[in-house]
């Protein structure tokens, strides 16, 4: 079925930092030398079109703009609904309470085929099957947590699930009992030990993995020169023997501003705005010594808001709106690295390495090194291309990837898309369960090899818009990149 859509994460790179604005001006080569390290993307077509002719550049270009006049405009469909999971029926009990648990624990493990859970990220799931339903309420008796990984052997990584609300139905036709729930990623885990009980459940000993947080290498030299008085970012590395972009290289809040910039390349018209309004404002405060003349202030972290808004609307929504519709990014290293992991479609090994890394430092590196090279989608079996990056979209508040599951309780993590290439259609259009209320789906496929890609959902009211859109399973598809020579390879710079 189908996925959310709105931009991936379309940040105001308006917002300055309070000490950067003091130093625009010096330090031009590190500047060079700092963007020769990270790159750029400020345009789509000159990352797709580098090597070629003018006359090649000037059809991408045109193409493109093409591209840019397709994309929808407005987004009438009430967010909100995807992430309720409304198909899951009406009548699930909320639990309350967090769950934490430390270093080596015996739990229950859930194996789902295509599905790499990633902590902060939603999953529903609709099960039938007599033991998974008695496993799962014993689960919901005790501490509500169990596993999810995609291997039992020892050494595989997967992320702890947290039930947060269930619901229990009899299917009369089958005279079966239905088990929905709705979990919720909480903590990284490496798998120790398995084995299988008597009733057949799969067990495991997972070893909680730790997250590794790491100081400003230049904290000491902060607290020292500071001492109440704005800090200039640049002089501070000046006692060191490296100059200051390569401590910014290291720099969570400078890592999170690049992704926030790539992510809104990933959306924009290629004027500089999307279809959607997205407002950023970033705060983040370092403690020196006990002294309230010490205390400094740094504005760097990110509230990302994304609202819709008519076409035409210059006007930004204030920030202390509740309105519905509100995407939330989280505004700490490690959460932030984790929802552009749950946001971007990668495959299930590059999942799985992003949840082996214990310092948010390295995952947020590891994400921006391929959004530089990530240019489209294509089908994981044949290769043809799917559609482009520029066609991703959300039509949730959770972001534009999201988890849900059939009638059959088969769990996809879908990606939406405004326009897609070498799909066909299958079958007939139907409403039932979908995710998207309003929209009725139709399955599709790939074209050239018959892989199913998702489906394309389409408005049953008229007046909802986007009037149709596609979701694209995330294990169907993998990310084509731009390399730089036939003989290159991507890896990820950590």
């Amino acid at each position: 079925m189908g996925d959310d859509f709105l931009p991936l994460l379309v940040p105001n790179n308006d917002e300055s930092d309070e000490f950067d604005s003091e130093e625009s001006g010096s330090d031009e080569d590190d500047n060079r030398i700092e963007n020769d390290v990270i790159g750029s993307d400020d345009d789509d077509e000159t990352d797709s079109s580098s090597t070629g002719d003018e006359v090649n550049n000037n059809a991408a270009a045109a193409a493109a703009r093409q591209e840019r006049h397709n994309q929808p405009k407005t987004v009438t469909y009430d967010t909100t609904l995807p992430a309720q999971h409304a198909y899951l029926g009406t009548n699930l009990e909320e639990l309350s309470g967090r769950v934490v648990l430390e270093d080596c624990v015996n739990i229950p493990l859930l194996m789902l085929r295509g599905v790499v859970l990633v902590p902060g990220q939603m999953l529903p799931l609709q099960l039938e099957l007599p033991s998974y339903v008695a496993m799962m309420k014993r689960i919901i008796q005790n501490d509500r947590t169990f596993g999810l990984t995609t291997s039992p052997y020892k050494g595989a990584f997967g992320t702890t699930a947290e039930i947060r609300s269930f619901g229990e139905d009899n299917d009369e036709r089958a005279g079966i009992s239905v088990l929905r729930v709705k979990a919720e990623g909480r903590q990284r885990f490496r798998i120790a030990d398995t084995w299988r009980q008597a009733d057949g459940i799969l067990m495991g000993k997972v070893r909680i993995l730790p997250e590794t947080d790491l100081s400003n290498p230049l904290q000491s030299n902060i607290m020292a020169a500071s001492k109440g008085n704005k800090v200039n970012k640049r002089i501070m590395p000046v006692s060191t023997p490296w100059s200051s972009w390569v401590y910014r290289m290291y720099d969570p809040y400078f890592l999170m501003d690049q992704i926030n910039s790539h992510l809104n390349n990933w959306a924009s018209s290629g004027k500089g705005k999307g279809p959607l309004k997205i407002k950023q404002t970033m705060t983040r405060e370092t403690t020196g010594p006990s002294t309230e003349a010490s205390n400094m202030r740094v504005t760097r972290t990110i509230i990302t808001t994304i609202r819709t808004i008519p076409e035409g609307d210059e006007e930004m929504p204030s920030d202390e709106s509740d309105d519905e519709g509100v995407c939330v990014a989280p505004t700490k290293p490690s959460e932030f690295s984790y929802w552009v992991a749950k946001n971007l479609p990668l495959e299930d090994a590059q999942r799985l390495e992003l949840l082996s890394l214990n310092c948010p430092i390295q995952r947020l590196r590891w994400e921006l090194s391929i959004l530089q090279k990530y240019l489209y989608l294509c089908c994981c079996n044949c290769k043809t291309r799917i559609c482009h990056r520029r066609s991703v979209f959300s039509m949730s508040v959770h972001g534009p990837q999201d988890t849900y599951v059939n009638p059959a309780g088969y769990v996809h993590e879908t990606l939406t898309v405004y326009k897609a290439e070498s799909l066909s259609l299958m079958g007939r259009s139907s409403t039932e369960q979908s995710w998207f209320p309003g929209y009725a789906w139709t399955i599709c496929k790939c074209s050239e090899c018959g892989n199913h890609m998702g489906w394309k959902f389409t408005a049953t009211n008229k007046k909802l818009k986007p009037e149709s859109f596609w979701g694209i399973c995330r294990s169907a598809i993998e990310p084509g990149f731009t390399i730089e020579s036939d003989n290159d390879e991507w890896k990820p710079v950590l």
